[in-house]
């Protein structure tokens, strides 16, 4: 990889022309993923942005692109970063991104070095952290994660920043509840065709739906809706039942009805291997099973799951 980080920058000097100094950096992100990346530094900028590599890599190596194509992409991204700075500017100043505060959930146990930079709250074997969506001029969606540093910066304390996370949590991110046929009618390009139909019913029948998804609107780091009790107490009032909750992965998670979870639903285990199998690691948030009890009104950890750190190890054993 440290070669393929070399070449990429030889090739990339040939091109900006000296416009940058190109720094090769190690970048430790959620779920103990390091990054390797490379810095674009420029006299002058306080700010340098990163492009991360690993995915050029893969598809390198399968022979799917060429180190020209890598190039012209990473040169892209470069120019669509140009207003990182007016970002970080906006980012040092509380009034101007307080209502883009908003929690994101993340694994407790396996992220417990990022956390002690973060300020954060112990959310079952989850941990509420704050993160600000952040949107540049060319569109580009991104998130950057609270630090104490930035507390420090805004002189406001940890209270102030949960409180304003929760409000927009709850108020900004439009949480829902969808119906997993819905979703994926929506998604396929056959939702008026009559066989497809068929296939709809002989899969999911004509009573009420087993499965829904709880995320946000945008889908991404939805998984901040298990804050939302409001909408978890009233979904379960309406269908008369307590809610058992998977936690599908960092954007969604999975609701049945607690009697349908007593006729063969997926368990603990089964909840890693799909984890291992068909989530990336970076999006992991945890084996265990969770419940929402609408007489207690109360969310808990209704079947717990191995560790985290233990899918890993599975990973590792498996390369």
């Amino acid at each position: 990889m440290e070669r393929f980080v070399e070449e990429i920058i030889s090739k990339l000097n040939g091109v900006l022309m000296g416009d940058f100094s190109l720094v090769p950096v190690n970048a430790q992100k959620n779920n103990d993923i390091t990054l390797l990346g490379i810095r674009f530094d420029k006299k002058g900028e306080k700010v340098s942005p990163i492009v991360y590599v690993e995915k050029y890599y893969e598809e390198y190596i399968e022979g799917i692109i060429t180190m020209e194509m890598i190039v012209e992409s990473i040169v892209k991204l470069i120019s669509e970063k140009r207003d990182v700075e007016d970002v970080v500017r906006k980012l040092q100043q509380y009034n101007l991104i307080q209502y883009d505060l908003v929690f994101n959930l993340i694994n407790y146990d396996l992220n417990r070095e990022i956390l002690e930079e973060r300020p954060h709250k112990k959310f079952m074997d989850l941990a509420a952290v704050g993160m600000i969506r952040v949107e540049t001029r060319d569109g580009l969606d991104g998130i950057v994660y609270v630090t104490h540093n930035m507390l420090k910066t805004w002189k406001i304390d940890e209270d102030t920043l949960f409180e304003q996370c929760m409000r927009n949590t709850l108020h900004r991110e439009n949480h829902s509840i969808l119906d997993i046929k819905d979703i994926v009618a929506k998604m396929s390009v056959c939702a008026e065709n009559e066989i497809f139909q068929e296939m709809m019913d002989d899969m999911f029948g004509d009573d009420k739906s087993f499965m829904y998804v709880l995320s946000n609107e945008k889908r991404h780091m939805g998984a901040n809706a298990l804050v939302n009790h409001t909408l978890l107490h009233n979904f379960a009032m309406e269908h008369d039942s307590n809610l058992i909750i998977y936690p599908s992965s960092i954007h969604e998670l999975i609701i049945v009805f607690e009697e349908d979870f007593r006729f063969g639903c997926m368990d603990p285990d089964m909840v890693k291997q799909i984890n291992e199998e068909q989530v990336y690691r970076e999006e992991w948030l945890s084996n265990s099973v969770y419940m929402y009890d609408r007489e207690k009104e109360k969310l808990f950890i209704y079947q717990q799951g191995e560790p985290l750190c233990n899918n890993l190890e599975t990973e590792r054993m498996a390369s």
